[in-house]
């Protein structure tokens, strides 16, 4: 054997432990960048939570219903960007988690759900909270939902359903029997995520990339399409760039109901938020969607309802802009263009420039710059009616007018911007008024 062989073997046995199953599950969250974990108390959980809050690195958030677990580490996750994390005991436990898992799963949030169980060798004759978690949850549509029958499964089934919800934004469930919790196992100190963060793009884009991307918007300035920009709440840290994408294109922005304050809701293309089942939440919006030839999708999790018909077919034009693009998703359709990069907010700031550099040389298209340097000199209140036809707010957005119309989005009344003081009235609901009672 030679000096680095045995350096090499000598470093290996260093670096691992003994750690019970329930120690090693709170090891790789911690790992994972977990830093909370949202859940209720329960017998078939003990285990895990004594070592969740043994972790000194691991907060354990208690929360009286699983329902709210579910909801509350999904959210965190979302305004994180990072692994979420909840768990809940067997039986009705581990059902109550069910709405907020699917909702996680259906926003793309990378969430790792986490059930006990009664002892192996109890499992399948005894009622009392004998329920088939895993098959519950798959049916649900999880695409990762195991039990973890044996010790030996804990590491490898960990390691799948950690590198799945990170890898691909997706919800995961593991349910680990309370003698798996308490069994003993050997595992390296540095808990191994693959290439699940590698998936990640994490590259600015390319001048070619960007290139092709303001070829593809130039094409739609050049054929006059009606272009809508649709924001989800994956865009908030790129609104300003959204914002003027929109000033150069004269296009208005609407955005999900997760991606409501990406963007600055005062600004003059905002049009407001899509609403449940696809339906526009305000009338502006709705019209705007009917007379739209092109999508720009950014930071979405589902374009469906905003580029096909009711029979599902795609009737609308789509580019995609996305730091994060789920497999699966893209391939439903066929986008006009797809710039997925990491950096998005630097990257994008590459494509607004260029675009504008290639709009202010073209004779046809410099009013777009024109209007908009006007606007901001003159610091005026921007003007607001309603429009007859949403073809009218088409119209004056080509001549380089920005309107607001009415109402658009639902925190504007008479085309003021309400400020919390300003509400007196049950029938409003601005945001700064939740921001004020928290």
């Amino acid at each position: 054997m030679n000096g680095n062989t045995a350096d090499l073997m000598m470093t290996d046995s260093s670096s691992s432990r003994t750690f019970t199953g329930a120690e090693f599950l709170v090891h790789a969250l911690a790992s994972a960048g977990v830093t909370h974990v949202f859940g209720g108390h329960g017998g078939a959980v003990v285990p895990l939570i004594d070592a969740i809050v043994a972790h000194p690195s691991v907060e354990w958030v208690y929360c009286r219903c699983e329902a709210n677990a579910s909801q509350a580490a999904a959210a965190h996750a979302k305004l994180r960007g990072a692994l979420g994390c909840c768990v809940a005991t067997s039986g009705p436990g581990a059902g109550h988690l069910l709405s907020g898992l699917v909702d996680a799963d259906q926003d793309r949030v990378p969430l790792l759900c986490l059930t006990g169980m009664k002892d192996t060798q109890h499992i399948r004759y005894a009622d009392f909270q004998d329920i088939d978690q895993a098959a519950i949850f798959r049916m649900a549509g999880l695409p990762l939902s195991e039990t973890v029958a044996d010790i030996h499964q804990l590491l490898p089934l960990t390691r799948n359903a950690f590198t799945l919800s990170l890898a691909s934004n997706r919800c995961t469930h593991l349910a680990v029997p309370i003698n798996v919790q308490q069994d003993t196992i050997v595992g390296r100190t540095h808990f191994c995520l693959g290439t699940a963060f590698q998936s990640r793009v994490t590259t600015p884009a390319p001048q070619l990339q960007v290139d092709a991307l303001v070829m593809a918007l130039r094409t739609e300035l050049e054929a006059k399409r009606h272009v809508v920009i649709a924001c989800g709440y994956r865009a908030h840290s790129v609104g300003r760039e959204v914002e003027r994408l929109a000033e150069l294109l004269h296009c208005p922005i609407l955005t999900s109901f997760d991606g409501k304050g990406a963007v600055g809701e005062d600004h003059p293309l905002a049009f407001g938020v899509v609403g449940v089942y696809g339906n526009a939440g305000t009338p502006s919006a709705v019209d705007l969607l009917q007379e739209c030839d092109t999508i720009i999708g950014i930071c979405l999790n589902d374009m469906t309802e905003l580029i096909t018909n009711k029979s599902g077919l795609q009737i609308r034009r789509l580019i995609q802009i996305d730091e994060r693009l789920v497999a699966g998703d893209s391939p439903r359709f066929s986008p006009t263009a797809v710039f997925s990069c990491g950096y998005l907010k630097e990257s994008l700031k590459k494509v607004v420039l260029d675009l504008e550099e290639s709009v202010r040389s073209d004779p046809q298209q410099k009013f777009r710059i024109t209007s908009l340097e006007d606007m901001n000199a003159s610091d005026k209140q921007i003007e607001t009616h309603e429009p007859e036809v949403s073809m009218d707010v088409w119209d004056e957005l080509n001549q380089g007018s920005f309107i607001k119309p009415t109402g658009t989005p639902s925190t504007y009344l008479k085309g003021k911007c309400l400020e919390a003081k300003d509400v007196e009235s049950s029938e409003f609901c601005h945001p700064a008024v939740f921001f004020d009672v928290m």
